[in-house]
């Protein structure tokens, strides 16, 4: 079973004023009570450009570490093609995407994404995370399978130096011309 769920839950979190307050020696928050950067970004996808069907919505996806809970009501909290449907070879230059964007950058020192289900493994389906800064998207992560076949990716937490961006995008595609997602 096939599927190109972007991820079940997510979160940036963890702004400036946390980091900078952990310079000071200030006591912090634990990573459920961080503010999720992903409430106040405009969220969008391509997934319904494959003409699969969706399982979930954009939003679905999004937790909110405050009040330890997805901020919206879900069956599964995914965003995704059909049930059973693949996407058949997707290059890397035109990928399946979903992307937060701020209408002025955040800063941010912690990013959180749950990968696929273990019922629907991914484990040859490569991803990219990457980060728009200045206008110019660069790459923070990349791989196949790792934490989107069933995992967890983290990065930062409150010793971590914020970055600042004013777009997140995960995409997945094919690790090679001859591997369908």
């Amino acid at each position: 079973m096939k599927r190109t769920a972007t991820s079940i839950a997510m979160w940036v979190a963890l702004g400036a004023a946390v980091a900078a307050a952990a310079q000071k020696g200030i006591p912090q928050p634990s990573a459920a009570l961080a503010r999720n950067l992903l409430l106040d970004a405009k969220i969008s996808g391509n997934l319904h450009t494959y003409n699969k069907g969706l399982r979930g919505q954009l939003d679905h996806m999004i937790y909110d570490p405050q009040k330890q809970r997805f901020v919206k009501d879900s069956q599964y909290h995914e965003y995704g093609v059909g049930f059973r449907a693949a996407l058949g070879i997707v290059p890397e230059s035109a990928p399946a995407w979903w992307m937060a964007e701020w209408p002025q950058p955040v800063e941010a020192n912690r990013i959180v994404l749950s990968g696929t289900y273990p019922n629907q493994p991914q484990p040859d389906t490569a991803w990219k995370i990457e980060l728009r800064q200045n206008g110019q998207w660069i790459v923070h992560a990349r791989g196949v399978g790792g934490w989107y076949d069933a995992g967890r990716y983290e990065w930062g937490g409150p010793e971590i130096e914020s970055i600042r961006f004013d777009a997140l995008r995960v995409s997945v595609f094919s690790k090679d011309e001859r591997t369908p997602i």
